[in-house]
């Protein structure tokens, strides 16, 4: 079953500026989640299954998510935390103009494939090669765990950050 939530205003009622529309969906597990805005901020959390969000201009944020991640945004910026990911998986986190932030766990057994025209920032090792007159202008490569899945990650011009996340170990 496929479900819709449409936010629309009744015709000729514009937003005052500052006003927004807020939508809080319950996810039941197993079921696939897809957001599609103009320019809102997407946030999702613990979602037992696969993520999709697409946004013009919109900031995505995510973490929890048990299933695969396929985000993309034009000029947001991506913040997600990323766990275990599946053997033979294919993600990706893109951003045509924005940051990226990303919190790794050590286990994430998987290749990250980076490519951005601004800075590299990490708390892993990364393999960068310059790609001169393209753009983005440096590709990289990180390996996390055992190169069991593949993570696209791809800003043309704003910074990707990877950040070592330690897991939940009770006392």
């Amino acid at each position: 079953d496929v479900f819709a939530i449409s936010a629309r205003l009744p015709e000729g009622v514009a937003l005052a500026p500052g006003q927004r529309i807020e939508i809080t969906a319950y996810v039941p597990i197993g079921h696939d989640l897809e957001v599609l805005t103009e320019r809102g901020l997407i946030e999702a959390r613990g979602v037992q299954a696969n993520f999709r969000a697409r946004s013009v201009a919109g900031n995505i944020a995510f973490r929890g998510i048990a299933g695969l991640i396929d985000v993309e945004t034009g000029t947001g910026n991506v913040e997600g935390q990323i766990d275990q990911a599946s053997a033979a998986s294919q993600q990706r986190v893109v951003t045509s103009t924005g940051n990226i932030v990303l919190g790794l766990v050590e286990d994430l057994n998987a290749t990250l494939k980076l490519a951005t025209s601004g800075v590299f920032a990490t708390e892993f090792s990364v393999q960068v090669d310059p790609q001169p007159g393209v753009e983005p202008n440096k590709i990289g490569q990180a390996v996390i765990g055992k190169p069991e899945a593949d993570i696209e990650v791809v800003s043309k011009r704003g910074e990707i950050r990877l950040l070592r996340r330690l897991e939940f170990r009770p006392a």
